[in-house]
């Protein structure tokens, strides 16, 4: 449950939450910069000037990406998202001093000018017609000012995926909790019953059904791109279901009551917490297996008042730090625009090992479009 669905659920209860107070911090500057600048915003700007000189541009738009910076950097500014892009920046730099590969940048953060100069991205935003607007939307972003403290609404806050080696996750944490000592905490995560488990334990449960009865009646439920429908939807939709259910009336009753409820708590696979007082007095904190802190609130509720980072471990960007050292090249060397690329995607036999299309409805959505070019695969 949301915290705006648990306020509009109970009647005449609130919480006196702001929002999310980003903590102060001064980032690891590279030595070979030398930007010595007192203060984050101005040393934000000066990375951008920076990038604007050494990162890779299209020389004939030169001006737009001047504008586009400046235009970017205003909004940043004006709300209060300095100290959260500083941070990102922070960890992809600490990853960049310890040889740990990252990626190159993906979801609504490639669309950042200012993301793409100070380095924290590898995708030119102008050359590919990404929009920054999908990262930080002003109509959306939201703050408040409460006794002279800027709180940023943790619902609308923009987010940067951090892709990292996998192997190297832990090192990348453990830089956090270094430092930002007592401030930093795995995020909890509520896994909720799903309608094919439902089906399949209530009928067997209140029905006396067989496994094998019961593994046929649950698989009539779908999956649309990943995600398991609704007991309403498969009913609709699956006439097999629905006859079943018209038979097992009491089943399908006794599995409606309990869509919803929780069946264990686990750890979010990427989410960090970040809060700018100590852990304990964020959230209530509990101890996971491994003896990390884990906080009592799942995302939702954390966000609200506390920094999320999201920080992945992900074997392909091993896999692809592997190969490239192996063959002599970097990364960032490979041609996008490669016809090459796009051909092997057309001829896609066997996804495995590509990044999200290895999925199987990504799979079948590119063996239908083969994509041509960069636009249409990232469409």
């Amino acid at each position: 449950m949301t915290p705006k669905q648990f306020t509009n659920k109970f009647e005449g209860i609130s919480f006196d939450i702001y929002g999310v107070r980003l903590p102060k911090f001064k980032p690891k500057e590279k030595k070979e910069l030398n930007l010595n600048k007192k203060d984050n915003l101005s040393f934000l700007k000066a990375l951008c000037s920076h990038g604007l000189q050494t990162r890779p541009l299209i020389n004939e738009k030169r001006q737009e990406y001047v504008d586009r910076a400046k235009d970017e950097l205003r909004i940043i500014e004006e709300l209060g998202f300095v100290d959260y892009i500083l941070l990102v920046y922070d960890v992809i730099n600490y990853c960049a001093d310890e040889n740990i590969p990252t990626g190159l940048g993906r979801g609504s953060a490639a669309g950042s000018l200012v993301l793409y100069l100070i380095g924290v991205t590898h995708v030119d935003p102008i050359k590919y017609g990404l929009y920054f607007e999908r990262f930080i939307s002003k109509t959306r972003a939201k703050k408040q000012i409460v006794d002279g403290i800027t709180y940023l609404d943790g619902e609308l806050m923009c987010d940067v995926d951090i892709d990292v080696c996998y192997y190297n996750r832990p090192k990348v944490l453990q830089y956090l909790e270094e430092k930002f000592k007592g401030k930093t905490a795995k995020i909890l995560t509520l896994n909720t019953l799903t309608s094919k488990l439902l089906i399949k334990e209530c009928g067997k449960v209140v029905a006396s059904k067989d496994e094998t009865e019961m593994n046929t009646v649950s698989s009539y439920i779908p999956k649309v791109f990943g995600k398991v429908q609704s007991l309403d939807t498969a009913v609709e939709e699956v006439p097999e279901f629905r006859d079943w259910c018209d038979k097992n009336q009491n089943v399908y009753n006794v599995a409606k009551k309990l869509g919803g409820l929780i069946k264990n708590k686990g750890v979010h696979p990427s989410g960090v917490l970040l809060s700018y007082k100590d852990l304990e007095s964020s959230c209530p904190v509990e101890l996971s297996s491994d003896k990390d802190p884990v906080s009592g609130y799942d995302m939702n509720w954390v966000s609200l008042s506390n920094v999320k980072l999201d920080i992945l471990g992900l074997r392909s960007v091993s896999v692809v730090d592997q190969a490239c050292k192996e063959i002599g090249i970097n990364v960032t060397d490979i041609d996008l625009e490669d016809p090459f690329i796009y051909q092997k995607l057309q001829d896609l036999r066997s996804p495995h090992g590509i990044f999200q299309i290895e999925a199987d409805a990504n799979f079948r959505v590119c063996q239908k479009v083969k994509p041509k070019n960069l636009e249409q695969l990232s469409a």
